[in-house]
Parts: C-alpha cells; structure tokens; sequence
C-alpha cells in the first residue's frame, strides 16, 4: 500500500467519498448515540445531489476537511506510513510489543519520536532544533492511580541536559506537584542537581484573564450524552461534542464554533505550527490521532475563563481514557478569539503546560498563550495587549525565531576588542603601526522579538587612546533596521 498524504493547505480541498445508505442525502447526519457507528459525508460532488445554500455547503466542506484527517489518524493508529503536511509519520511496532511512531520533518530527521510500551509507559524524545540529537526526553508511568512524568530538557540546545522537571500525582486528581531541578556546575568543578522549585500543579489548565478569579466560576460535572443532550461525532467516537440543554453540554451555535475552530485547528493553525515550531506540530497531530476528546461547556458564571484542558492528557489518552476539553461558553466573544482558546487548550492536550509569574499567576508570554494567539488567527491578548511580533518569536523553534523579525540593541562599552578581520582584535592604530584597544567601543547586538539575545551583528569603535585613530569608525548606517513589526501573516 502507497503512503497516504495529508495537506492542510487551503488551495487544496480534501475529497472524501462517504457510503450513501438507502436514500440520497443532503448531507450524512453527525447527531448520534455514543454507541451507535460513525456515518460518512457524502463528497459535495456526488452527482445529483441538490444545490445546496452557502451555509451547508461551508458546513460539508468542513465535515470533509474534519474527516479526511481522521481518516489519516487512523492510518497513524494502524501503523501505516502517513505524509501529514511536511511531517512523513512512520509507525514501528517490535517484538516485545512497543510501537514507536517517528514524525519525520520532510522525510529526514524526525522532530519526535514517541514510543508506547505495552505496560502503557509512553516516552518521547525530541528533536527541537531538528540536528538528530535529542533535547527533551519525557517518560509517563503509572503505579495503581498515581501518575508520575519525568522529563529531561537541554534548554541552550548544547547537548547537555540542563534541567528535568517531575509531575506526580493521582491521575485524575485536582493537583499534580511540580518538582524542577536544576544542573549546577560548583565552584570547585563539581556537579550536581539541586531543587530550584516544588509546587502544587493544576491538573486541569485553563485560558483565562490575568485578574479571574476561580471562585467567580462554577464548575458543572461532565454531562451525560443521554437526552437532553446529543453527540457530535467523528472518527468513530473519539472526537465528540456534546450538544444539548442538559447542564454541562456545548448550545447549538457553540457546537458549531467548535467545528468551525476544529476545522481551522487542521486547516490553518497546524500548517502555522509547522513552518514555526515543528515540535509543537507533532505534538498536536500525535494527541489528535491517538486520544479519545470530548468537547464539552462546564464552565459558567465567570467570563474570564476560556476554556480547561488536563496536562496528563498522554497518560489518559495512552489508557484509551476520553479526555475532556471544556469551556465557558459566556467567554465566547467570536470565531477569531474562540479558535485562539482552541488552539490553546489543544497545546495543553500535547502536553505543554503554562509558565508562573512570581506571584504564580500564568504567564501570558508563554509558549501556550503565545503559540495560542499568534497560530489562532493571531488575536490580542487584552491582558498584554498586541504583541505580534513577540509571540511569533516566543511560540518559534530556536532555529525559527528570526524569521519573526530582529530587533538591533546598541551596546557602549569601555576598553574592548573588536572582530574586524585586522591584526589580531584590536581597533585604535598609531602611525607608527602600533595598536591598541578603544577606550570606548559600540556594539551592535541581535535579538529576537521577544528581547532574546541571539549573536552580535558586529562591532565598532568610538574612542581610541591618545595618538591613536579609529581602524573601524562608528556611523550612522552601521546597523540594518529593526523588524519587528506585526507579522504579514497577521494581516493589517
């Protein structure tokens, strides 16, 4: 059997031929009992079907893109080779019963490699920068109904992991603990790991304003998918909405900004994840294709929250445990916002959770508000206001960030040497073909978006010692123009 393809690319719509039943249909219905099997879509070329009025010819349109993808992820599930945009996904299963997926960008080196084993511990390694060494290895187990996931990260990309970080907990607890680590060089060349912090860790993740307070909202149980409520279903049950009027379960209009945010989620942010952070992208199609979601509107009364997702999502979802994905549905303020809030939950699905501010409120410049935003129809966020350009460099890759834009610093110093190319590094001349280093110098300094310090960009000199004169002069054309401004991808 030929590799099956993916693309989430616009400029070319998928087309899946669904099984007519009896009669012909306007369109295959999506309303069904958990129980009962998945029904197709009928392609919008069947011949002889109906014209249809623009709305439900968007709506199919969607269904197709929706299950196209899920067809794909099933191929993923079997272990049949799939090319998922720029991703060529493998499948190995060994012997002993592992099966190792590798998510290969392009076809080379692969960005992830996740490996499940049958006792359901499920590792990942993975390749951020893409150079075939390994710079975050993460392993979930469980003994009876605690959780444990271990996970080792090279932050500076130099080959030595520099931090591992800990969750514990019950898995389906409120609260996991977060022990981080660090590795630390001693004076007297020693090395060792000491704690740098331990604290209590939400289990559920949520999108919320900085100033929301949860006791301003109300947390309903997960609805039933009896009456009065229905079921959205799509790749044989494993993503659903629940739809209906029973407490807990998503409107009429929400479901469909669900399939709407869902569809944009495949269409467009994925490809976005992909050009800028790969890892994330991976990430994502690997949830998207093994977990069983449920789609669900529990929280009420408090308008700063946009929605929950668990950050042990791989451990349920290595289990076959539905994972559920709620959100608030008086926080809902348009399809634009709402995709971003998806995005956002479904990075938490991945398993990538928020960072803390000193006074343990979520850092809105994260990589999951960042990514977030600038992937989900780069909405503003009202807390930090517009920072394009910023969370394009804070969601990117390391190798990716200055495709956002770069930002030149001057830096003046006192006595410094210069990388020239001239006699050794030195920037003052005497007459005599003596030299020496300026008294003062300027620096022109590369950062990103985000204020990160990537390289110099060079160096000259303003003073020399007495006698001396400049070999490399300061001028005002020195330094290329800053770049950081909103993305064109984001539109005006």
């Amino acid at each position: 059997m030929g590799m099956k393809s993916w693309t989430n690319s616009s400029s070319r719509p998928a087309l899946l031929t669904c099984v007519l039943v009896s009669v012909v249909l306007m369109g295959c219905p999506m309303t069904q009992e958990e129980d009962e099997p998945p029904t197709e879509d009928p392609d919008v070329s069947t011949p002889g079907a109906p014209d249809l009025p623009p709305a439900d010819l968007e709506e199919r349109a969607e269904l197709e893109l929706l299950n196209q993808f899920f067809e794909q992820a099933r191929s993923i599930r079997e272990g049949e080779a799939v090319q998922f945009g720029s991703f060529v996904v493998e499948s190995v299963i060994e012997s002993d019963g592992r099966q190792t997926w590798k998510y290969r960008v392009g076809g080379g080196l692969a960005v992830l490699t996740r490996t499940q084993y049958p006792d359901g511990t499920l590792e990942d390694s993975v390749d951020r920068n893409i150079d075939g060494i390994a710079d975050r290895i993460s392993k979930s187990t469980q003994s009876g109904s605690i959780y444990t996931r271990r996970e080792q990260i090279d932050e500076n990309l130099d080959g030595l992991f520099d931090s591992r970080e800990t969750l514990e907990g019950e898995l389906q607890g409120d609260t996991l603990q977060l022990t981080v680590e660090q590795h630390i060089l001693d004076s007297d060349g020693q090395e060792h790991w000491t704690i740098t912090q331990r604290r209590d860790e939400s289990r559920i993740q949520t999108e919320k304003n900085i100033d929301a307070l949860r006791s301003g909202c109300e947390f309903n149980s997960p609805p039933a998918s009896g009456p009065p409520n229905t079921v959205l279903s799509y790749d044989g049950n494993r993503i659903t909405i629940i739809k209906g009027e029973g407490k807990g379960a998503c409107s009429n209009e929400t479901s469909i900004m669900i399939r709407k945010a869902l569809t944009y989620v495949l269409k467009s942010a994925l490809g976005c994840l992909e050009n800028l952070n790969p890892e994330t992208a991976a990430l994502l199609v690997a949830a998207l294709s093994s977990y069983r979601i449920r789609f669900i509107c529990t929280y009420t009364g408090c308008t700063g929250y946009g929605g929950g997702a668990p950050i042990n999502a791989d451990k349920l979802g290595s289990e076959g445990k539905t994972i559920d994905v709620s959100f608030n549905e008086d926080a809902i303020e348009s399809l634009d916002h709402f995709s971003n809030v998806l995005v956002h939950e479904m990075l938490h699905v991945a398993g990538f959770r928020h960072s803390k501010l000193p006074n343990n409120r979520d850092d809105h410049r994260d990589l999951v508000y960042s990514c977030g935003r600038h992937c989900g129809r780069c909405v503003v966020d009202q807390t930090i206001g517009d920072e394009s350009a910023q969370d394009c460099a804070r969601c990117a890759a390391p190798q990716n960030k200055l495709s956002c834009g770069q930002e030149i610093r001057e830096e003046i110093s006192g006595s410094c040497e210069l990388d020239d190319g001239g006699p050794g590094t030195f920037g003052c001349r005497h007459p005599d073909v003596y030299f020496a280093t300026p008294t003062s110098c300027k620096k022109l300094k590369i950062h990103d978006c985000a204020g990160n310090y990537v390289g110099d960009y060079g160096s000259c000199t303003l003073t020399c010692p007495a006698g001396y004169t400049e070999r490399q002069v300061c001028t005002g054309d020195d330094a290329p123009s800053n770049s950081c401004d909103r993305p064109s991808a984001c539109g005006p």
